[in-house]
């Protein structure tokens, strides 16, 4: 997500040693109005998904749609739904911390 003035950040990744190239990783941004998540490592690209905050999301039901909303990929390294389960816990985690748990 870009910075904006005011808004909040959050970053959190998954990778099996330290160094390596992430899992799931997952950037978030807060801001008035506006939830936007950045995953990374779920598919062939990084992908974006924004919520509106106008009605009262909680970090459960935002970080749930949004992991539905990315495609997640299997290899060697995860399957599709545990990347999927770790994008969800992720974007959970850095809402949470962004101080958005009802943004």
């Amino acid at each position: 997500p870009q910075a904006a003035a005011g808004a909040r950040y959050a970053f959190r990744e998954v990778a099996g040693r330290e160094g390596d190239f992430a899992v799931v990783a997952v950037a978030c941004a807060v801001a008035t109005g506006k939830v936007t998540l950045g995953f990374g490592g779920c598919g062939d690209f990084p992908q974006v998904v924004e919520a509106s905050t106008v009605v009262q999301l909680d970090a459960d039901d935002i970080a749930s749609q949004a992991s539905k909303q990315i495609e997640c990929r299997s290899d060697p390294f995860a399957s599709s739904a545990y990347r999927r389960h770790l994008a969800f816990t992720l974007a959970r985690a850095v809402l949470t911390e962004s101080g958005s748990s009802h943004a």
